[in-house]
């Protein structure tokens, strides 16, 4: 072979290798980016289901303790879109008892009670499972 052709494949050869590193790099820092984005997006999820199961909670429990069922009414609008399946008949049921005068009598508040610590149970073994 003629050196000025081996020189040419040497030339363009290393302009590919280049060209080729270049490109590599700019495809890991995008794969990169949508993996941190991903990630990201699911932590803002997770922080929300949180914050949304600890507002239901606490306002369960000021509508039970205090009376007070203003919280109660934004937080039960919500609570179904963080939680899982499973705990949703319960939530339904203690949704339920405090939305009438009847968890005023005292066997119905004792069920409510119970709910709760059943609700809080389950929401926290749930809860622990995806922070991880």
């Amino acid at each position: 072979m003629d050196s000025s052709v081996v020189t040419l494949i040497l030339g363009i050869s290393s302009g590919v290798v280049g060209v080729l590193s270049v490109l590599s790099q700019f495809i890991i820092v995008v794969i990169n980016n949508r993996h941190q984005e991903r990630i990201s997006k699911r932590e803002m999820f997770v922080r929300r289901q949180i914050e949304a199961v600890e507002k239901y909670l606490a306002s369960v429990g000021k509508a039970l303790d205090h009376d007070n069922v203003t919280d109660f009414r934004e937080s039960r609008r919500t609570i179904f879109l963080y939680t899982p399946k499973e705990t949703w008949d319960d939530i339904r049921r203690l949704n339920s008892l405090l939305s009438t005068g009847a968890r005023y009598d005292e066997p119905v508040a004792a069920e409510c009670y119970v709910l709760l610590e059943k609700i809080s149970q389950s929401l926290t073994d749930y809860l622990n499972s995806i922070k991880r």
